[in-house]
């Protein structure tokens, strides 16, 4: 599993059902996915970073709501997010919530972004 697909899964595990990682699919309106924005080797001292982007449902805006538990969850986490996942010594957030307007279904979008250190 790579280092997007194993944050996926720390979200399923921790309210939503529905993270994936590498694409947004089309439905459910309401949607997580993770994207590699620079993933480096295990153990690289500069760390890897990823982003997550947050869908609303359709005329309401859930996804700020979300972006704001998954920023709490996430930003200086340490430790194991499943029993296969590597070791992240440090997850943190490199930038505040980012709005990104609405998609062509008008759906709200937000983005995330993190630094992570893993071994």
């Amino acid at each position: 599993m790579e280092l997007t697909e194993h944050i996926a899964a720390f979200l399923r595990a921790n309210g939503f059902p529905d993270a994936t990682s590498g694409a947004m699919p089309p439905e459910p309106d309401r949607a997580v996915t993770v994207y590699a924005t620079g993933v480096r080797a295990r153990r690289d001292e500069e760390g890897s970073r990823f982003q997550i982007i947050v869908r609303s449902e359709k005329g309401i805006d859930t996804a700020l709501a979300d972006a704001m538990q998954i920023m709490e969850l996430l930003d200086d986490f340490s430790g194991i997010t499943a029993i296969d996942s590597p070791y992240f010594g440090r997850i943190v957030a490199e930038s505040g919530i980012a709005a990104m307007g609405e998609d062509s279904s008008r759906r709200l979008l937000y983005s995330l972004n993190f630094r992570v250190w893993y071994c």
